[in-house]
């Protein structure tokens, strides 16, 4: 679940003016029910200018989003606008590891290893992630990901093409090569241009990559 609060939202929270960024609060995953335990956990991001736990509005602040969200899993980020440089490079590699999930869960079956042993060596491994979770892209390994539910859209491929665009301007802007975000743009732009993965889940790239698109869609006619 995310929320967004703006400045004068935020604001009516104290009694004097705050120079705030956009609080972007994200719960959570639930980790028992992926299956997954995550070596370090999600954060929230809030970025606020000159501002410290000890202010009085800033305690105000901070107790307030904590009705709404774990208090250790708030992080203040710095100056304005680091909440969101912090969200911008979290979906960045977010995206990115969705692409090489995807790939190396198809290389493994392609090679004929069984998808449960695999997601077992994955999933205890140092490999093991969010993407690995919620996010898997093999349908029946975890019941609650959209794969295993016909791919219901919880996350359209638009929006990957549209969070890794701002991702890759902004590696570029400060004079880096973005060449994992390239290499999945590409790809969530080709499941976003199939009219049959256009509005199921971004996660169908797995579709597109282990080749059963075609097989997959005459299971699934689109009504």
């Amino acid at each position: 679940m995310a929320a967004r609060l703006k400045f004068n939202q935020l604001r009516r929270l104290g009694k004097q003016s705050l120079m705030l960024d956009w609080a972007h609060l994200w719960m959570p995953p639930c980790q028992a029910e992926c299956g997954v335990q995550m070596q370090e956990p999600y954060h929230s991001w809030l970025a606020i200018k000159n501002l410290q736990r000890r202010d009085l509005v800033g305690r105000r602040i901070f107790e307030t989003l904590s009705l709404a969200e774990v208090p250790d899993t708030i992080a203040f980020c710095g100056g304005l606008g680091m909440g969101q440089v912090a969200k911008i490079a979290h979906n960045y590699i977010t995206l990115a590891n969705n692409l090489v999930a995807t790939e190396g869960m198809a290389i493994g079956l392609k090679h004929g290893i069984d998808k449960n042993a695999l997601f077992k060596c994955i999933r205890e491994g140092t490999a093991n992630s969010w993407v690995m979770g919620l996010e898997q892209p093999v349908p029946g390994l975890v019941p609650e990901a959209p794969s295993s539910n016909n791919y219901k859209r919880a996350f359209a491929p638009a929006l990957s093409v549209k969070d890794l665009t701002i991702g890759i301007n902004a590696a570029k802007s400060v004079g880096i090569n973005p060449s994992a975000g390239e290499a999945a743009i590409a790809a969530f732009r080709a499941v976003d241009a199939d009219h049959r993965t256009h509005d199921i889940d971004h996660t169908s790239l797995w579709l597109h990559i282990y080749g059963n698109l075609d097989e997959w869609a005459k299971e699934h006619p689109r009504l």
